[in-house]
């Protein structure tokens, strides 16, 4: 839910909701309004019959997945190793990669309040290069 940063109070209407709600910010189109998304509630449905294989500690690490990202359902993600193509061929994911844990490393680590989704984007890529990075250096340092 989005809120704002600094209170925590939301900052959109819900149903119900008879008086204002109020985002700091500036000027006409309030820019720079540091609001930021907040995880509350997570309810997940799981169809038995669609699991296809896979196993509870895949389903563990894809639900966590899910549950902490805005995930597209329709998005791509056969080029990457990660745990959200387990439907494809749970043989081949094996649980959360290294790229799903630097992914969510990034998002969680970027600066949340969304004044510029390209500036958090870019935040975020760069989080996963130091990521990888650091990856590879320690893999050069094993013996």
């Amino acid at each position: 839910m989005p809120v704002i940063g600094v209170t925590g109070e939301r900052a959109i209407r819900m149903p119900g909701d008879t008086g204002l709600i109020l985002v700091p910010g500036e000027g006409l189109v309030n820019a720079g309004r540091p609001i930021t998304d907040s995880l509350s509630k997570v309810i997940i449905i799981v169809d038995a019959d669609q699991l296809r294989g896979a196993t509870l500690p895949q389903l563990g690490d894809y639900i966590a997945l899910v549950s902490l990202l805005q995930v597209d359902p329709d998005g791509d993600t056969r080029a990457f190793p990660t745990i959200l193509n387990l439907f494809d061929d749970p043989q081949v994911t094996p649980g959360l990669s290294d790229w799903d844990r630097s992914y969510l490393a990034s998002l969680y680590n970027a600066y949340p309040e969304r004044v510029n989704p390209w500036d958090q984007a870019a935040a975020m890529a760069r989080g996963i290069v130091r990521d990888k990075r650091k990856t590879a250096r320690q893999a050069d340092e094993q013996p």
